[in-house]
């Protein structure tokens, strides 16, 4: 298992689905910092820079996504990330629920 190292602020050229697998720690994304931890899912887009800071036994899994390339194994692309943006609320959201 590889473990997520503190990075420096960056992008990516596509898109990103997020898994944390382990851990937890902060990610900040376009200047809003939310806590993640084991369980959490989301996505970053190619137009978003983030970094993670203050990990504790981070692990993630990312799911990489080039809208621009042809890929086989995955049809209609687009609607699977649209589909995941609309049912992605914030992390910070979906805990206020759970724990009003």
């Amino acid at each position: 298992m590889k473990l997520q190292m503190m990075e420096d602020v960056h992008r990516h050229e596509f898109d990103e689905l997020v898994i944390v697998k382990e851990g937890g720690g902060f990610h900040i994304i376009n200047d809003r910092v939310e806590f993640i931890y084991k369980g959490d899912f989301f996505l970053v887009s190619a137009n978003d820079i983030h970094c993670y800071k203050s990990t504790s036994q981070l692990s993630v899994i990312n799911i990489l996504l080039h809208t621009e390339k042809s890929f086989n194994f995955i049809r209609n692309i687009d609607q699977l990330i649209d589909s995941i943006r609309g049912c992605s609320l914030s992390i910070k959201k979906r805990r206020m629920r759970l724990y009003p």
